[in-house]
């Protein structure tokens, strides 16, 4: 698959090939520039924000925006993939993971005898995956923009851990769980207070970096709240990673910046684990485990 370009008449023709024989390459359109501080918004654009700005404070509030980036993939279309995906190799191999996610879930489909099982339930997994894959067309043609990112990402946060101190709060629920159940609420608020933190990290002013770590406190409150503990035992593997990628590699010194984020990591760990939700549910957990171990072994 060559990557191709369009020209001022609308065909296409490959990187650096000429449009016609004997002629230059013509050169890319130059993109006018806009008012400072504009933004243009796009309809991916929008599905974005709506995609992560809403999935935790409304009942199937993560539905709206996936569905939207859905309909404008089939409104790309698989042309579109097929001359963009080269340009963006590690969106190509993101795809791949995902469709390999998607065969592996399959496995849920049938019974321990190999016959297909019937029933929907099964299928709603893998196809969530798969579907994943005809929102490709519209990522490739309108990249969303990094501000909507920035804005959905800390907006989602936040509203997940309104939703949770709500419903933990004023509603005496034992576990947030959203509008959807404890587990998917906390992992996907977790996942938003990551993001947010990532954004606190990069971004240039002072009152961005205070409110994406304000935003990422309450989504980590979310996921603590609902005592999701599955998300926890990834955080110290993803907190030294999101350290390590906060500068480029030339402003690296290695040694250094480890026993940086070897403390960073502890004190949050010794923090997270003090609290008593989290506290109470790995004591849990070690009683599970005990008690499963004593059922094997007898």
């Amino acid at each position: 698959m060559t990557c191709r370009r369009p020209i001022a008449n609308g065909s296409d023709v490959q990187d650096g090939e000429p449009a016609v024989a004997g002629e230059p390459p013509t050169p890319r359109p130059a993109i006018p520039a806009t008012r400072a501080g504009a933004m243009r918004l796009s309809a991916v654009d929008v599905a974005a924000f709506v995609l992560l700005a809403l999935s935790m404070a409304l009942p199937s509030g993560y539905s709206y925006g996936a569905v939207l980036l859905l309909l404008l993939g089939l409104f790309y279309g698989v042309r579109t993939m097929s001359r963009h995906a080269c340009r963006f190799r590690p969106m190509t191999l993101w795809a791949v993971a995902i469709a390999i996610m998607g065969v592996a879930w399959m496995m849920h489909t049938t019974d321990q005898g190999g016959a297909l099982i019937a029933h929907m339930s099964r299928f709603d997994r893998p196809s969530k995956y798969l579907l994943v894959l005809l929102v490709l067309p519209a990522l490739l043609a309108r990249r969303p923009n990094a501000k909507v990112l920035f804005w959905g990402s800390v907006a989602g946060a936040a509203g997940a851990g309104a939703t949770a101190l709500w419903q933990v709060f004023h509603l005496h629920i034992p576990r947030a769980g959203g509008y959807t159940n404890a587990i998917q609420f906390g992992d996907i608020s977790l996942l938003l207070a990551l993001w947010s933190a990532i954004w606190a990290l990069q971004l240039p002013r002072s009152w961005q970096r205070s409110l994406a770590i304000l935003c990422a406190l309450l989504g980590l409150t979310a996921s603590v709240l609902s005592d999701t503990r599955g998300g926890w035992i990834t955080l110290p593997v993803l907190l030294p990673l999101i350290l390590w990628l906060s500068r480029p590699p030339a402003h690296r010194q290695p040694r250094t910046r480890v026993l940086k984020m070897v403390g960073v990591v502890a004190v949050f760990c010794v923090v997270l684990v003090a609290l008593p939700p989290v506290h109470q549910r790995i004591r849990q957990a070690v009683q599970q485990y005990a008690a499963w171990t004593q059922g094997h072994t007898a």
